[in-house]
């Protein structure tokens, strides 16, 4: 008996691994790297708390104010992962492999509720199947909405058992689900609302009202305190709209993109912030857009009474987009992984029609299991696709712009991964297209003229690092590139002169520091050691400072000091070939 209780658990757990098994051996990719395999602060709990106290900024690639994010249990997950695996990307995916089977066994715990025989079952199956879902479960840092959608759907089981037992203890558990969810993404600010609705729904006529405002205080605890977190202890800005004509244009298609998404995947894009931008009020799109929408909100008013799961999945999955559908300023305007979520939904409704339709027309009840069965195979094969395409940046990027063939970041990140590979020529070509794309697209200026300094093209390298402080005056990095550049072309005392500013004006600057130190070293000037063991004493795991302050001492006739320099570039950086020669040669 609880062999045959746990099946459906072990199924959904099973057809999870199956799906994603390949997703296992995939490397960190994107956002990955900077969040997870670059960062010190998922080393422990007690650096992890950071994220706690302080918001995370988004990087500059969609916009040059992007703003920030609060999520501090996606970051705590993260450190637990890393704190077992010692940064294993096997052990981070498989984290994320089990948070959408968990997904999935929600799922079929709240549909076992309205649906009989194999039906929940496989609606979780069909759900966990879905192409779309590769973005949040192939991909670690797309972990927060999926571990969002774990607590949303905790919320909203809760909410079905209290409708059922009115026990305190679901309450409770509300509380912290919401909070969780908060904490998590902030689409997790569904959560509390769904838990409304639905108490509102389920529970008996008479204990309706009592039971709904019990909760109301529950679940509105948790946004009381994340909102008081967010606008007074982080001095987070308010949230910002979009123009009427914005939310009237690109918010239907959103919303309509998604549903269709969800229904039949598109080819693949990890990148659609370009999705939209062609988009017109008389285009083809706009209008099955509106036709989409009316069309389902039309059957969900018409058979509210008859069919009301039918109308409640689309009540969900609306809600769901909501902070998806354009109305507010969003720092990625749309992305495959807004679907997840609302997905739920859109099963829901899915699931209803084919269990009313098999009734009415007296068919066997399997036919709408086999009908999702059939559902799940033509899922499966695009899915595996998609999952192959994170086995590696290069694979994701080029499949990305296939799909979206305007996007400058696309460019900007097959121009990074050409210039790590030592193809600076390649890489300036990349960058050129993404800034001809994007023309204020400050990283790519910047990456431009650094792979001009590596190809020998020093004007033109020149030339961008003005473009880049055209858009940006204060930008210490380009200032520092500049003065390189003055020292390259044998202009030293213009190099010195901007070098000292830049030293005075940055106090706390390694780099600055570190630049002074090598254009004085340059000029034979015995003041180039002091700035560059300042610049080491700022940052002791600088491989610039170090290594030039290794060589100065190395010509100097000091080995044992050389030596001790090359070493400590060595512990912070083991890969550092020139460091291990250099080392190789003293002993």
């Amino acid at each position: 008996m609880q062999i045959r209780r746990a099946a459906p658990y072990l199924v959904l757990l099973l057809w999870t691994t199956i799906l994603y098994f390949s997703a296992l051996s995939n490397p960190f990719v994107y956002d990955d790297q900077s969040q997870i395999a670059k960062n010190p602060d998922i080393n422990s709990l007690g650096a992890v708390l950071v994220y706690f106290r302080q918001p995370t900024a988004f990087d500059q690639a969609f916009a040059p104010q992007p703003g920030s994010f609060y999520r501090p249990f996606f970051w705590l997950s993260l450190m637990i992962d890393n704190k077992i695996s010692r940064r294993s990307p096997e052990f981070f995916h498989a984290t994320n492999l089990l948070i959408h089977a968990l997904n999935g066994i929600l799922i079929f715990l709240i549909f076992r509720r309205w649906f009989t025989g194999l039906l929940p079952l496989m609606a979780g199956l069909a759900w966990l199947s879905l192409p779309i879902h590769t973005e949040v479960v192939a991909w670690i840092s797309g972990r927060a909405i999926s571990l969002a959608t774990f607590f949303v759907l905790l919320d909203v089981f809760c909410a079905l058992k209290y409708a059922e037992r009115r026990s305190w203890r679901y309450l409770v558990l509300m509380t912290l689900a919401s909070c969780a969810a908060l904490l998590s993404h902030e689409a997790g600010i569904v959560g509390p609302l769904l838990a409304i609705l639905t108490i509102l729904w389920r529970s008996q006529a008479a204990l309706r009202w009592r039971s709904t405002i019990n909760v109301i205080v529950a679940v509105m605890i948790p946004v009381a305190v994340y909102t008081v977190l967010r606008a007074a202890v982080f001095d987070e800005p308010r949230v910002s709209f979009q123009p009427l004509t914005e939310i009237l244009l690109r918010g239907p298609v959103s919303v309509a993109k998604y549903i269709w998404w969800t229904i039949y995947a598109p080819a693949m894009s990890m990148e659609r912030s370009t999705e939209l931008i062609d988009l017109t009020f008389r285009s083809w799109t706009y209008f099955a857009a509106w036709l989409t929408i009316a069309g389902l909100a039309a059957a969900a008013i018409w058979l509210r009474s008859y069919l009301p799961l039918f109308a409640a999945g689309l009540v969900g999955a609306a809600i769901a987009l909501a902070p998806f559908a354009q109305i507010l300023k969003l720092y990625q305007s749309v992305a495959e992984r807004y679907a997840y979520m609302a997905s739920v939904g859109i099963v829901l409704a899915i699931v209803a029609i084919l269990a009313v339709v098999v009734s009415k027309l007296r068919w066997p009840p399997w036919v709408a299991a086999a009908i999702l069965l059939l559902w799940i195979a033509l899922s499966f094969m695009p899915l595996h696709e998609r999952v192959h395409t994170w086995s590696s940046e290069s694979e994701l990027y080029q499949t990305s712009l296939r799909t979206s063939p305007k996007s400058a970041v696309l460019y900007l990140n097959l121009g990074v991964l050409n210039d790590e590979a030592g193809y600076a020529r390649i890489a300036s070509y990349f960058y050129e297209v993404a800034i001809a794309l994007q023309p204020s697209y400050l990283q790519a200026h910047i990456n431009l003229a650094n792979a001009y300094m590596k190809t020998g093209r020093l004007d033109d390298a020149a030339t961008e690092y003005k473009q880049v402080l055209a858009y940006d005056a204060e930008n210490l990095g380009a200032q520092l590139k500049v003065g390189q550049l003055l020292a390259m072309k044998g202009d030293y005392d213009s190099a010195l002169s901007l070098l000292m500013q830049l030293v005075k004006e940055h106090p706390d600057s390694s780099e600055a520091e570190t630049d002074l130190g090598i254009v004085l070293y340059q000029k034979k000037d015995p003041a180039a050691r002091d700035h560059l063991e300042k610049a080491l004493q700022m940052k002791p795991d600088s491989v610039n400072a170090a290594y030039n302050l290794a060589i100065l001492e190395e010509e100097s006739g000091h080995p044992d000091a050389a030596r001790k320099l090359y070493q400590q570039v060595l512990q912070y950086h083991p890969d550092d070939v020139e460091a291990a020669q250099a080392l190789k040669r003293l002993r």
